[in-house]
């Protein structure tokens, strides 16, 4: 399933060996730039895409474009299939698009300087059958029902994530157990639908502002005519590149499934409140 949103995002950067190398197309080095560039582990992986990033420590400000790149091959370079990042380059993410299933792939984050292009590691995956393939379809047939008025924004056990939560001190809003998902608010039967909006509360990434700024607000837009849906995001412990990448991620299940909630595709809008609103800004076009 293609995807043409770049996600600003970290994802799963545990234990990386770095390795840094020079692009072979430049004939210069990069030692007048300290940088150093690492791989994030390859999640989300479905038949046809999968998300990786990276990680650029040093001299960002030297730093002219950062993304991924993606081979069948091992070390591939921005000569191959390659996406390029947007916002923070000390940690981005990228959805690597176009891919075969059940084939070997090898990725490696990228960042270029006047001197030339550095690399992260390589870092090899396999991308799923499409009988095993359980991310929503072009074509919207998945096992999860849209109509329903809880939608999990992760196949369980296959989410984006960079930060190891795994035991609450009591401090967050919400359980390691956590799993990103949306609440829907349709339209009153035969009411004339006139698209749709994702509600995006905020908290100051530390929690999620529901009385206020969520459920009241979809309520809101579903009796004028929008179906509505209020976006449960990560918020602390985790980085606000996750909680951006749980957005990205509604915006694609209700586009991949506008025939069910009667809508055109692109007829979708958001709304986010403070750290919502920020949010939906870095999750881009």
């Amino acid at each position: 399933m293609k995807q043409n949103i770049f996600l600003y995002a970290v994802l799963s950067l545990v234990t990386i060996t770095t390795a840094t190398g020079c692009d072979k197309h430049s004939e210069s080095t990069l030692s007048d730039y300290a940088i150093r560039v690492e791989t994030a582990e390859v999640t989300a992986i479905a038949s046809d895409n999968a998300i990786s990033g990276g990680r650029i420590i040093g001299e960002t400000q030297a730093v002219t474009e950062f993304g991924i790149c993606w081979a069948t091959t091992d070390n591939p370079t921005v000569s191959d299939n390659h996406s390029v990042g947007a916002g923070d380059a000390n940690s981005f993410a990228c959805y690597a698009t176009g891919l075969s299933a059940s084939t070997n792939y090898y990725v490696r984050a990228y960042a270029t300087t006047p001197n030339g292009t550095a690399y992260g590691q390589s870092r090899q995956f396999k991308t799923l059958s499409v009988s095993d393939d359980d991310t929503p379809s072009v074509g919207g047939n998945d096992e999860q029902n849209p109509l329903a008025s809880t939608i999990y924004l992760w196949p369980e056990g296959n989410m984006a994530k960079v930060t190891n939560y795994t035991g609450s001190q009591g401090s967050y809003q919400d359980p390691p157990s956590f799993r990103p998902y949306m609440n829907y608010f349709p339209v009153a039967e035969g009411m004339a639908i006139k698209g749709a909006v994702l509600v995006c509360a905020g908290g100051a990434f530390q929690f999620r502002s529901d009385r206020n700024e969520g459920t009241p607000v979809a309520q809101w837009f579903a009796r004028h005519g929008y179906q509505a849906f209020v976006v449960n995001y990560r918020v602390q412990p985790y980085r606000m590149e996750e909680g951006s990448l749980d957005l990205a991620r509604a915006v694609r299940f209700v586009r991949q499934h506008a025939s069910d909630y009667r809508i055109e595709p692109n007829d979708i809008a958001s709304v986010g409140f403070s750290a919502g609103g920020y949010s939906l800004r870095r999750r881009g076009p």
